[in-house]
């Protein structure tokens, strides 16, 4: 971190948004973690539920015909 120290210096006059920009990326960064969960939980049951199809009952008609496509 002492490497880092004389730059700081240059930061003076964008040092508003050089801390917005990292507190947004922190946010981007956590907001892009969350969908994975999201998906294990909400999509994943829906697909892999039934033997026949692999489907649910209360899968989306788009999902059940390319199923019955394939």
């Amino acid at each position: 971190m002492k490497n880092f120290l004389p730059y700081f210096k240059l930061l003076g006059p964008v040092r508003f948004q050089f801390v917005l920009a990292i507190f947004f990326g922190l946010i981007a960064g956590a907001a892009s973690g969350a969908g994975l969960p999201l998906l294990v939980s909400e999509v994943f049951p829906l697909i892999f539920r039934s033997e026949k199809t692999g489907l649910t009952a209360d899968a989306p008609g788009w999902l059940l015909s390319f199923v019955e496509f394939l």
